[in-house]
């Protein structure tokens, strides 16, 4: 939830997060969709079409919260 100019609101984003390396492994045996996690490491734009940039995080640290 967010507060701005005295309304609250619901916010929602999807993000792509990119993992490489041996932490793969590691996140398999309890990552599933919906974990909520902390992840830290920093953005880019990846392009799957010509038209649509998308916001990526690739992940240095992936925490369970």
């Amino acid at each position: 939830m967010q507060t701005e100019a005295g309304l609250t609101r619901k916010n929602r984003l999807r993000i792509r997060v990119i993992l490489i390396g041996d932490e793969v492994k590691q996140l398999e045996s309890w990552l599933k969709a919906g974990s909520k996690v902390k992840v830290s490491g920093f953005l880019d734009e990846q392009r799957f079409s010509a038209s649509d940039p998308q916001i990526v995080i690739y992940a240095n640290i992936i925490e369970h919260l």
